[in-house]
């Protein structure tokens, strides 16, 4: 396959992800996600994936699992708007009682 079918490939995952996030199925959601996430570079997709994997496990009722994937994307990808959306994620997690 060449790389640019790959990205297609990626891409398409993406938005089956997205769309099973969506529509409530988060759980499935999180796996269809988590195998984007073994790809080894996901280009602008990873701050988008890495976002969207917080917001299944708070959905999910993980806290301390989404804080570590809002975390690790500030890390990675600090200048994203989607780190941006991260802060504001891990701040409503902060606020809430556990």
């Amino acid at each position: 396959m060449t790389l640019k079918g790959q990205k297609n490939v990626e891409l398409i995952r993406y938005y089956y992800s997205e769309s099973l996030f969506r529509v409530g199925n988060v759980r499935e959601a999180a796996i269809s996600f988590s195998e984007l996430l073994k790809k080894e570079n996901l280009g602008d997709l990873g701050p988008k994936v890495r976002l969207r994997m917080g917001d299944c496990f708070r959905n999910l009722g993980d806290k301390k699992t989404a804080e570590a994937y809002y975390k690790l994307l500030i890390e990675k990808f600090p200048q994203s708007h989607e780190s941006e959306l991260a802060k504001k994620q891990i701040k409503k997690l902060e606020a809430k009682p556990t």
